[in-house]
């Protein structure tokens, strides 16, 4: 099997030099698209995409904004729930339960001003991150424990005790 992998690679890296080969050696856009048609212009999109970066909502210079990352543990009578919130602060943090279910929403607005002559650059990025996280069994809303540190949110969750199964008694 490792020679036919070798082959396909051989192949694919083969492929793609005449591409750019046939990229490079065209001038305009229109003398690509002749050379090689859709499959050009999809490369040369492909090929754009992949070395220019993306200007996201935090744009060069700022702190990228990403989905909250959580790590959670079941502990024997509660859940423990550590998210990553770095450069958010405490008062831009909400947490929310019902039943099973722990909501974490963190809101960013970041500010950024540059002088360059005769340039003034100001920009203004805001950012909001939700997370839902659904736990495999109930939790006691009113006795959640949340504290933030060093860019850590730990979020304390107690189980609810598993309600027993009752006989009913029969009139």
């Amino acid at each position: 099997m490792p020679v036919v992998s070798d082959l396909k690679t051989s192949m694919n890296t083969w492929v793609l030099a005449v591409l750019v080969l046939a990229l490079v050696s065209a001038e305009t856009t229109a003398e690509r698209s002749k050379a090689g048609g859709p499959l050009v212009e999809n490369f040369e999109k492909f090929i754009k995409d992949l070395l220019v970066p993306k200007v996201d909502v935090w744009h060069v210079g700022m702190n990228k904004c990403h989905d909250l990352i959580v790590d959670v543990m079941d502990l024997q009578d509660r859940f423990e729930l550590t998210v990553d919130v770095p450069g958010i602060s405490k008062k831009d943090i909400k947490v929310r339960a019902h039943d099973s279910k722990i909501i974490i929403e963190a809101e960013r607005l970041e500010e950024l001003e540059r002088r360059e002559t005769p340039f003034v650059i100001k920009e203004r990025m805001r950012g909001h991150m939700t997370r839902a996280i659904s736990l495999p069994s109930k939790i006691l809303p009113d006795r959640i424990k949340a504290r933030f540190q060093h860019g850590t949110l730990i979020v304390d969750a107690p189980k609810a005790p598993e309600s027993e199964i009752q006989q009913i008694e029969i009139n």
